[in-house]
């Protein structure tokens, strides 16, 4: 489906179907070689999944939290309910320390439903 989208962007663009074709090719082999270096270990797969991106919505959440300093101080607990929702619990300084906590959540890839559990102290 990216392809497609890909290719409806660079037509949009002014590239010819040759352009698209070519470039929809060079992103396959970018992809399949990008795939080859994963790791098959289970521990390496999770630090490439962590650096890659590819780890969970919750994951990719509790990254960011923790490394905004805007929430430094703050006792903030991730969980997953379903795919593409996550839960907030712990406790906040401050009610900005909420809002950023529940904002940086919302923004992030895979999650769509942000469970604000968060409590201000």
């Amino acid at each position: 489906m990216k392809w497609f989208t890909l290719a409806l962007l660079t037509l949009a663009v002014g590239c010819n179907k040759s352009d698209v074709e070519h470039l929809t090719a060079i992103g396959r082999k970018v992809g399949e070689r990008v795939d080859a270096m994963t790791p098959s270990d289970p521990a390496l797969l999770q630090t490439w999944d962590t650096l890659s991106g590819r780890g969970t919505p919750a994951g990719r959440v509790r990254q960011r939290l923790q490394s905004d300093q805007v929430l430094t101080g703050c006792t903030i607990n991730v969980e997953t309910l379903s795919p593409g929702q996550v839960k907030l619990s712990g406790s906040v300084k401050e009610a900005r320390q909420k809002l950023r906590a529940v904002e940086l959540a919302k923004e992030t890839i895979g999650v769509e439903e942000v469970v604000d559990e968060l409590q201000i102290q």
